[in-house]
């Protein structure tokens, strides 16, 4: 049946879209199979309904129990009561049970008095009995806005009189045709045309006025013939509004002043008269025939100027209908009936010269049916779920915006200031409800929905703003920001949409800025892509430092959204950390990079080759700094918040190693700052580290504590290199010499007697201070073992390889005891 009605109604459709242009066909034969579709669904269901309601009927007919079989023979079978035919409802008249009906029913009744044992012969009554008590079949229901669409056009064709107002629709769409077809063909007077339709619209308006009387006068069938009457009194005004376009449209007969203050007069007396008869049917009927009466009377010219101008006018008096009423079917009709046509004709027809015709229309399109929402939410003390009309309130933004995505896409960032401005407007819409949401009752509850509302609407189109009016570094920036600010409103509210878009914002501004990124910072401090890095990585700090912070108990049951948010939430913080770890040193990197060989004016203190000493410092700064903080906000549930301090020893090596080939001495080019720096910062944050009371760090950090002598052996080493290096000695055995020289003396102030003793001593007896009191036997045992092994191998090869060649101490040649070597 669907497949049918689809059918059909394309074929209607497009017979009607073959009276306008190509895009009505376009518009037509969708719209047509959409309706016969859902036409078709709703005439099923009906049926399915009666025929279900008949089994019903007859089961509980059939199910009643019998009287004894004494009872039976001598107390006739009680007939059912008739009740007048005038009275009696059309359903219980079509299901009354017939004679046969009653004959079936003493035939089961007699059967049933037969006793199972009595009757042998009877041994399919089990699976008769089995086969009668199954259940009826469940049909699957159908999704929530396709019930929603269905009940309403179920509603308007079967509520009352269906016929009646299928009639008036062909009616309607008829005269239209006439009009047209005696404008093409010429067959009456243009004046006497369009008085016979005014004339129709008029009787229409008198008929339908006068059957109201009646009926109201009348408490039978009251109800439908209310219903007709109202209907009869919509078709007159959209006949009214039909006859008005065409005496202006096609004939000329109306000059522009004339047919606005006509339609101005038709729209008032229509919605004056609906709201004194409270008659929804009637507005809804009248203002469809007015919007359907350009389409229908579509010439196809593409002069929208008068077509902006008439809807307009039918636009407002929606919304002054909406501030009385709360008729959400006629805010929906002129809705889709204004940016349906709108949208129709600037994808086929808009030009860049069209600009200052169509953007006023648009924008009052938009403020008007803004303006229907706020009156239909929190003027008629509706329930919560049905205040909020999400399609007005999503749809009149996302529609508008695709409509300012054409019109402004000849001005420079159109589209982005667009945006921007509407965002804007939702923001204030959403601290202009403050007050109401604050208050009690129905409305409060309204206006705190709406608050939510716009507060979305205002961040997602802030968010479109930027991505179209910004590069991609400052884009991402400006993404990440906002979801560190959405994240906090989020929290502050417990609203769990608010988190999610927060952390949502935050992995797609990373996204955006490494799709988009390329790593040339020419040295300008104000390069986009390095105050967007720093800006990364603080809107990552930001939301990581308040995924620490307890979360407020929930006063019910979290739902699916806060369950998801909050998984999420608890596995974010250490990524987050990382993420602007990651931010903050390539920012650093590449800004030192490019910048330190450029600085010209310092090169007398710092040398020419201080880049990678300024590289260390800012490690070392950088990574005690993120400890540090970390450790006084969050370390309690943030171990990661260590591991910035924890590359910074390998780091460290890794420029010990640099300077032994780059360099004569680690002192030079910042070098004299750089390494006291970095050390001290390390030693402060690894006493930081083995001062807390977590066994996290303390079993994991001793491997650091031997790391960090190796690291002094390297700088004596490095110090010893630049002394062989300066005083020209690389072809003697010094620099054997003097790196056994330096692992000696480091291994001596390792084995100092009062380290030893008190490395084993009781930490309640004194102990040692730091690091030796903690880390005494990796210090004495691992550390100082591994040196002495190394000096060991170290004297036996250069025993074995010295010559004995130390300038300048005249010993030469080798001598034993006082020769150094």
């Amino acid at each position: 049946m669907q497949k049918w009605g689809a059918c059909w109604g394309a074929f209607f459709g497009l017979l009607l879209g073959w009276w306008g242009d190509d895009v009505w066909v376009l518009i037509s034969v969708p719209a047509g199979a959409g309706l016969g579709f859902l036409l078709a669904q709703t005439l099923r269901g009906a049926l399915r309904q009666e025929w279900q309601a008949m089994q019903a009927s007859q089961a509980g007919q059939g199910a009643k129990a019998p009287q004894p079989q004494g009872q039976q023979e001598t107390q006739p079978q009680a007939q059912p009561q008739s009740m007048p035919a005038s009275t009696q409802p059309a359903r219980q008249r079509l299901l009354a049970p017939t004679k046969l009906q009653q004959v079936q029913v003493e035939v089961q009744t007699a059967a049933q008095a037969v006793s199972p044992a009595e009757d042998p012969a009877n041994w399919l009554a089990p699976a008769h009995a089995a086969l009668h008590s199954q259940a009826p079949a469940v049909v699957p229901p159908a999704p929530a806005w396709l019930q929603a669409l269905q009940n309403s056009i179920s509603a308007w064709f079967t509520g009352g009189n269906a016929v009646v107002r299928l009639g008036f629709l062909l009616l309607f769409i008829g005269l239209a045709f006439l009009a047209k077809f005696a404008a093409d063909a010429g067959l009456f007077p243009p004046a006497l045309r369009m008085a016979g339709l005014a004339a129709v619209g008029v009787v229409f308006l008198g008929l339908g006025w006068r059957l109201r009387q009646r009926a109201m006068a009348t408490a039978s069938a009251r109800s439908g013939r209310l219903a007709y009457a109202y209907t009869l009194q919509g078709a007159g005004v959209a006949v009214l509004y039909l006859t008005i376009f065409a005496a202006f449209r096609l004939y000329g007969l109306l000059d522009s002043t004339q047919a606005f203050a006509l339609l101005l007069l038709v729209c008032a007396g229509a919605a004056a008269l609906a709201l004194l008869q409270n008659a929804a049917a009637m507005a809804f009927i009248g203002f469809a025939g007015g919007y359907a009466a350009p389409i229908l009377l579509s010439t196809g010219s593409n002069a929208i100027g008068s077509l902006l101008a008439y809807y307009l006018l039918l636009n407002v008096g929606v919304v002054l209908l909406a501030y009385a009423r709360a008729w959400r079917g006629l805010n929906l009709l002129g809705f889709f009936a204004s940016f349906g046509v709108l949208y129709a004709w600037v994808a086929q027809h808009y030009q860049p010269s069209d600009y200052g015709l169509v953007q006023p229309y648009v924008l009052a399109y938009f403020a008007l049916y803004v303006l229907a929402a706020l009156f239909y939410a929190l003027r008629h003390q509706l329930a919560a779920q049905q205040a909020v009309d999400a399609t007005l309130v999503f749809g009149v933004p996302t529609v508008s915006m695709g409509l300012q995505f054409k019109l402004m896409q000849a001005l420079p960032h159109g589209a982005a200031w667009a945006a921007l401005a509407m965002a804007l407007l939702y923001l204030a819409l959403f601290l202009g409800l403050q007050p109401k949401a604050a208050s009690g009752g129905q409305t409060g509850v309204a206006a705190r929905w709406l608050r939510q509302s716009y507060a979305a609407l205002a961040l997602v189109l802030f968010t479109v703003a930027l991505a179209l009016g910004l590069d991609a570094p400052w884009t991402a920036a400006m993404w990440a920001l906002e979801g560190l600010a959405v994240y906090w409103v989020g929290r502050r509210q417990g609203s769990a949409f608010a988190r999610g878009m927060g952390l949502a914002l935050q992995g797609l501004a990373a996204w955006v800025f490494v799709d988009a990124y390329i790593p040339a910072i020419d040295g300008a401090l104000l390069h986009p892509r390095l105050w967007g890095l720093l800006v990364l990585a603080l809107s990552a700090w930001g939301v990581c430092a308040l995924l620490q912070r307890p979360q407020p108990a929930l006063a019910q049951a979290p739902g699916f959204l806060e369950r998801a948010v909050r998984g999420l939430e608890g596995i974010a913080a250490p990524p987050l950390f990382l993420l602007g770890a990651l931010w903050w040193f390539t920012a650093g990197v590449l800004q030192l990079t490019y910048c330190v060989p450029q600085a010209d004016f310092c090169q007398s203190w710092i040398g020419g080759k201080a880049q990678a000493h300024s590289l260390l410092l800012f490690f070392a700064i950088s990574a005690w700094g993120l400890h540090h903080w970390a450790r006084s906000t969050c370390a309690a549930r943030l171990p990661m918040a260590a591991l910035p301090l924890w590359l910074l020893l390998p780091a460290m090596l890794g420029f010990a190693l640099y300077d032994m080939n780059k360099v004569d001495f680690f002192v030079q080019n910042l070098g004299w700052l750089a390494w006291p720096a970095a050390l001290a910062l390390y030693l402060h944050g690894l006493r930081g580290l083995d001062g807390s009371r977590q066994g996290l760090y303390r079993n994991r950090w001793a491997l650091q504590h031997a790391g960090v002598v190796f690291l002094a052996l390297l700088l004596l080493w490095q110090l010893a290199g630049g002394l062989v290096q300066t005083q020209n000695w690389r072809s003697s055995d010094w620099p054997g010499l003097l790196s056994l020289l330096a692992a000696t003396a480091l291994l001596a102030a390792l084995l100092r007697r009062n380290y030893w003793a008190a490395t084993f001593a009781a930490p309640e007896a004194g102990g040692a201070a730091w690091p030796w009191q903690p880390y005494g036997r990796v210090y004495l045992q691992a550390v100082a073992g591994s040196l002495a092994l190394g000096l060991l191998l170290g004297v036996l090869a250069l025993g074995w390889s010295a010559a004995g060649d130390t300038p300048p101490l005249p010993l030469n040649p080798y001598l034993p005891v006082f020769n150094p070597v």
